[in-house]
């Protein structure tokens, strides 16, 4: 449990961070609207630029590690998940045999109630195409 609470706080930290930088970015640029001189708004404005270009890095570096780690971890649970995976659709194809067979002349008659009504839903976790991976591996996010 230990660990699941470690990596929420890995992103509460980036919240925080994202939190206090909308913070900070505001309080500058209210002061740059109060700003009675050129010079003093320049240096304001300067000083916020930096402020957000340096945090939002840190930010998406930050979102970038986390994110990685996300995918390496469901693509290990989800590895644990493939033998039952397997057996789920060998079941399917178990009903779809059984309903082909209550389609049969032996069968039809005396089996036609459960026609066309037997199939087994999609496996619950099931990888479409690719994730959709907010970082492609080994991306430097800048």
């Amino acid at each position: 449990m230990a660990l699941i609470r470690h990596r929420r706080d890995r992103i509460d930290r980036i919240e925080g961070r994202v939190a206090r930088l909308h913070k900070r970015a505001a309080r500058l640029l209210e002061r740059e609207g109060k700003a009675r001189s050129e010079r003093r708004l320049q240096k304001l404005r300067a000083r916020r630029e930096r402020l957000v270009e340096g945090e939002v890095r840190a930010i998406l570096v930050g979102l970038q590690e986390q994110a990685q780690r996300t995918r390496l971890r469901l693509d290990r649970e989800l590895s644990r998940l493939a033998p039952i995976e397997r057996e789920w659709e060998r079941l399917g194809q178990v009903f779809d045999e059984l309903d082909s067979v209550l389609g049969e002349p032996a069968v039809e008659q005396l089996g036609s109630r459960w026609r066309g009504g037997l199939e087994i839903p999609e496996f619950p976790v099931r990888e479409r195409e690719e994730y959709i991976k907010p970082f492609p591996p080994g991306a430097i996010v800048f």
